[in-house]
């Protein structure tokens, strides 16, 4: 009989010194939960089950994983072990099904994991309902439901990754910028490419902001190009076209307005429209604005978009039809400018001097089912209930846009259940829908509230090998719904 380590009773192992398991790393990404009947058929694993691919993609996107791959630990005298796997973890992925939720052992394992506040993940292979112990603690937790293996495991690596610190490209090169370099021009080694670079320096800059032209020093001082220092709180806009309307996308950071923007203006141009900024928003002095307007087209456009999204903060973007009329005006503000401020006599100038014109609006309040949590979303519901007692006039069209419906359970084949959603909204942003109640006795009959609700999804994100985000559209349903009520 193989030796067993006396701490752990990992195989093959003499001792603790030289117990594999012991000397593992300390933390791991995520610890899988999950039933042996699911990955092995007699004594040998099944290479093409789900929990086999999930491993495989873990794997491919280097996130770690602790897994007990013989099964020795299904037992009371390595509960230790289990405990300080799931504790030393930072997400729980339930593979749930029939087996493992009839399973008083991994029943034990969720009760642990709630116990340590770990990010739970139900990953479902069937629709058998949890164990009985754990069910009225993990029933409301958002889960990925297994009917097409490929686009649930894409689906479950991406939750995985949103839920994990950023991790720094190995493929960045990190220098040296003593102070006096701020403001100069300097050129650098990036990459194998020599890149010219105007320094600026901001130790709290929010390192998830991060896209392709970061660097850091060797202090993970934040470094930022010339083009992502252009928008300031004194930045001057002009509006010249004062007729037709303008679409304001609002909401905090990271709800997926940019992106909303790039997948709206990519639909737009396979439709036949001419989609432009216009240069004439910002002065002609403002050399980094102009540069910005040049690489419009290139940005949309690339499979990386979404990592430059922060030069389409503060630009007037014009959608013109087939016969050169201007349709409508998009503007896209940094949330930080909307949220991060107190009141509106603190937004920025460039901000006032826009909601202050004489244009028609039309209001797109971006949101995330789940976002964050229950604190901040109460807080965007504030913030949109201040912005229309002081800035929505009478007339003014207000669109709910809820992104990343593709993720929710009643999404189903590129359709949506709108009761479902607009109940969804409503328990996760108590009291939104009702800013915008009909206050008119008479077409309150046939119209409860004065605004409309869109579903939408701006696409799938893959990471490369060297960090970089590839963007991958959604379908053009969400676009084409989108369009369609901006221009009813």
């Amino acid at each position: 009989m193989a030796n067993r380590c006396k701490n752990c009773g990992w195989p093959n192992a003499a001792d603790r010194e030289n117990c594999e398991k012991c000397n593992a790393p300390l933390s791991t990404d995520v610890f899988i939960s999950y039933s042996r009947k699911d990955y092995v058929v007699n004594g040998k694993p099944i290479t093409n089950s789900v929990i086999s691919k999930i491993r495989k993609a873990l794997e491919d996107n280097h996130i770690s994983y602790w897994f007990d791959e013989d099964g020795i630990y299904s037992g009371d005298e390595f509960a230790g072990v289990i405990t300080r796997a799931i504790r030393t973890s930072q997400i729980f992925l339930f593979v749930s099904s029939k087996n493992s939720n009839q399973s008083l052992w991994t029943s034990n394992e969720i009760s642990t994991a709630l116990e340590y506040k770990k990010i739970i993940i139900p990953f479902r292979l069937d629709e058998s309902p949890y164990n009985d112990s754990v069910m009225m603690k993990i029933v409301s937790l958002d889960r990925i439901d297994c009917k097409n293996e490929d686009i649930a495991i894409s689906k479950l690596v991406r939750a995985i990754r949103h839920h994990l610190p950023e991790k720094k490209s190995p493929e960045k090169r990190f220098f040296e910028i003593p102070q006096s370099a701020v403001g100069a021009t300097v050129i650098m080694d990036v990459g194998g490419k020599r890149v010219k670079q105007v320094m600026a320096f901001n130790s709290n800059q929010d390192q998830n902001t991060l896209d392709s032209t970061t660097i850091f020093n060797n202090d993970n001082d934040y470094i930022k190009s010339e083009q992502e220092i252009i928008v300031s709180d004194d930045v001057s806009v002009h509006i010249t076209d004062k007729k037709t309307p303008i679409v304001m996308l609002m909401g905090p950071t990271a709800v997926g307005k940019t992106m909303t923007l790039v997948r709206l203006v990519r639909y737009l141009l396979e439709q036949g429209y001419s989609v432009q900024p216009d240069r004439n928003f910002r002065p002609t002095s403002d050399v980094g604005y102009g540069k910005l307007c040049d690489s419009f087209q290139d940005l949309v456009n690339s499979a990386y978009a979404a990592m430059g999204t922060s030069r389409l903060d503060c630009m007037l973007i014009k959608i013109i039809d087939r016969i050169g009329k201007c349709v409508l005006q998009i503007v896209d503000v940094a949330g930080e400018f909307y949220y991060n401020k107190s009141n509106s006599t603190s937004l920025p100038p460039f901000l006032l001097q826009i909601l202050h014109s004489s244009n028609p609006f039309i209001w797109v309040v971006m949101i995330e089912p789940y976002w964050r949590d229950s604190f901040h979303r109460l807080k965007n519901v504030e913030k949109i209930r201040d912005f229309k007692q002081q800035f929505f006039r009478a007339g003014d069209k207000v669109i709910i846009v809820c992104n990343k419906t593709d993720k929710l359970p009643f999404f189903l084949g590129n359709k949506i259940a709108f009761n479902p959603l607009f109940n969804l909204i409503r328990e996760e942003y108590p009291g939104m829908v009702e800013i915008f109640e009909n206050a008119n006795p008479i077409t309150k009959l046939f119209r409860k509230y004065n605004c409309s609700v869109v579903p939408f999804s701006t696409g799938t994100y893959t990471q490369t090998r060297n960090d970089r985000m590839i963007y991958i559209p959604s379908s053009p349903n969400f676009p084409y719904m989108l369009w369609k009520e901006l221009t009813k």
